[in-house]
């Protein structure tokens, strides 16, 4: 009895991810439906921008992602590009940038001047004080992005509600077995949990690529000093503006990114420090990922399937074979019974013919 309830529990867990796929299906519906007229397009809204971007070493392809930030169709904003030192490998190609592209407000810096855990968040400390704007774009080195970005990711701010805007974003190209799996990893896990949480409990986080906010939002939970010394400074941002009641808005929106890893062990170091980070950071969320993959769980349930099969097989031949038994001993009691009747038989008819000869 408490094994088939065992069961029973077992086989209602293991329906969890057909349900969360169901859910997956039902939001993305939702939120890819009429997203083209939720994309603000050639917006009026084009206040003063600063754009800053954390440097640390060279990325692939790292001309061509600043570059694109240079060719804006967007009236008025500045790039701040932070590096460590002057020794960076990607102060040569900066400078290059800042020869090619004069009409742009370029400024680079070298050095947080800080002595935080998190370096990236330390140099964002410094970007924001020299920023000359309120309102701020946040991006990561490795994106590029095209020439309608700023307009499109600024627009949802002039909404005095909205606090943040933050976007998805796809790999420009996937070259090695390493990068085409992470790519599918995003489209068919990363991005469903994240519209399974917009549909059930609100965006209260942001992604990494694009974080769109002002100086004040900033302000409002300590700013980036704040959160120094903490990893994912993207999800903590989105999460600490989300508790000044604001909004933080997901567009329907991507830009692009250049992977930086191209073998298999650089991409599970990749997501095994994810992972790691939100177990820290989202623990009950990272638990529940247990219930979102179906594959382990079909896997066991055809195993006890066929276990189950195979145990009631072997149940029935052992019934035929406890049939079969009874069958040979009743059949063995019978010729016993048939050999007795008949030596009794024959032994009566030779005492009658003894008894004849003597009368």
């Amino acid at each position: 009895m408490i094994s088939k309830a065992a069961d029973y529990l077992f086989l209602a867990l293991a329906a969890a991810p057909f349900i969360y796929y169901l859910l997956v299906l039902y939001c993305s519906w939702r939120f890819f439906r009429g997203s083209k007229d939720r994309l603000p397009g050639n917006s009026d809204f084009v206040p003063p921008v600063s754009n800053l971007k954390p440097i640390r070493g060279l990325d692939p392809e790292a001309y061509e992602n600043y570059a694109s930030f240079c060719q804006q169709d967007y009236p008025n904003y500045e790039l701040i590009f932070c590096v460590g030192d002057r020794n960076d490998p990607a102060v040569p190609v900066l400078e290059k940038l800042m020869r090619d592209f004069p009409e742009r407000r370029i400024r680079l810096l070298f050095g947080s001047g800080r002595g935080a855990i998190n370096d990236k968040v330390a140099k964002l400390v410094r970007m924001v004080k020299e920023a000359e704007n309120e309102f701020l774009v946040i991006s990561d080195s490795d994106v590029r992005v095209p020439r309608d970005y700023l307009r499109t990711v600024v627009a949802p701010l002039c909404d005095p509600k909205v606090g943040c805007a933050t976007c998805f974003y796809v790999s420009i190209h996937d070259e090695t077995f390493a990068q085409h799996l992470q790519s599918i990893g995003m489209y068919s896990d990363f991005y469903p949990g994240i519209l399974v949480a917009r549909q059930l409990d609100g965006i209260k986080f942001t992604l990494g690529p694009t974080i769109v906010t002002t100086r004040s939002h900033l302000a409002g939970f300590g700013g980036y000093e704040a959160i120094e010394n903490k990893p994912a400074d993207d999800l903590l941002v989105g999460r600490l503006i989300a508790q000044q009641g604001l909004k933080v808005q997901l567009l329907p929106y991507a830009v692009q990114t250049v992977p930086d890893y191209d073998s298999p062990r650089a991409l599970f170091s990749k997501r095994l420090r994810w992972m790691t980070v939100m177990r820290h950071m989202r623990p009950w969320g990272h638990v529940g990922l247990a219930f979102t993959q179906g594959l382990p769980w079909c896997d066991d349930m055809a195993g006890r399937c066929l276990g189950i099969a195979a145990k009631r097989t072997m149940e029935e031949d052992a019934a035929d074979r406890r049939v079969g038994r009874d069958r040979v001993r009743d059949l063995a009691a019978d010729v016993w019974t048939q050999q007795h009747t008949l030596a009794r038989r024959g032994l009566q008819d030779s005492r009658g013919h003894a008894r004849a000869r003597r009368l």
